[in-house]
């Protein structure tokens, strides 16, 4: 047994250059490259993990809802008079709607639970939002003349979904100042939105909710190119401002941009 003396262990070598390893036969030892390896030491079969070669859906999310936020705002704001959303609906099915539902099955995929149920479920609101402006749909026929049913089922559905904006926001207390301002200034905004609604149709409250869906987007599209720009695109990457951990509890891994929550 002294002639064994020099022979490696798996402890001293534990990186291996090597993707698989299989045992062919009954000997004490295996032979890798021109080292021997005690087989005790070593499994079976060993793989490497495979390089990560896909990119960042979640910013593509997060421009798609915000560009949406962007015109609906501009809408509900009066800008240039134009009060009929109906322009923005192809821009609500397809670019809010299913491109970013599309992000939120790859953020699932990734194991990304968070970012997964944010893009999935605004998908669905802006798809849904979109639908009620197609007549087909009947959504808005369905109430005839009754015009402020209409307008309450509209407050109370919006609300339903600042409660679930407000939910996400919670969510972000651990991850830095422009994510959890993005979904805060969503949740203000469906909820001035639904108050809006609930209110008569009221002009001045839908003003503000276009207003606050503006600095939404802005906001929102600052996040997205944060995790855009790199030093191999860009001469310059957006600073992130982490959120103030409290004593005693833990940061998540990252930086805490939106495609790493």
């Amino acid at each position: 047994m002294s002639s064994d003396k020099n022979i490696p262990s798996s402890s001293s070598t534990s990186s291996i250059p090597y993707r698989t390893c299989s045992i062919t036969n009954e000997d004490e030892f295996v032979v890798i490259g021109n080292e021997r390896h005690y087989k005790g030491d070593i499994e079976k079969e060993k793989h490497c993990p495979p390089p990560q070669l896909y990119g960042n859906a979640g910013a593509v999310a997060l421009i798609a809802t915000s560009f949406n936020g962007l015109i609906a705002g501009f809408y509900l704001a009066g800008a240039m008079d134009v009060t009929i959303l109906n322009a923005a609906v192809g821009l609500m099915f397809f670019y809010g709607g299913l491109v970013q539902f599309l992000c939120g099955i790859w953020e699932m995929v990734k194991g990304n639970t968070f970012g997964a149920t944010v893009f999935i479920s605004f998908g669905c609101w802006w798809i849904q939002l979109g639908s009620t402006f197609v007549p087909a749909f009947g959504i808005r026929a369905a109430y005839g003349d009754d015009v402020e049913m209409f307008d309450n089922a509209m407050g109370l559905m919006i609300l339903g979904w600042g409660m679930f904006a407000f939910m996400m926001f919670i969510c972000t207390l651990k991850a830095n100042f422009t994510l959890s301002l993005a979904i805060l200034t969503l949740d203000i905004t469906l909820l001035l939105t639904s108050a809006g609604f609930l209110c008569g149709a009221d002009p001045r409250i839908f003003r503000a909710a276009g207003i606050v869906s503006i600095i939404n987007c802005f906001i929102g599209w600052y996040e997205a190119f944060g995790a855009i720009a790199t030093s191999t695109n860009a001469y310059f990457e957006y600073p992130t401002y982490p959120i103030p951990v409290v004593q005693g509890q833990k940061r998540l891994e990252g930086d805490g941009r939106c495609a790493e929550y």
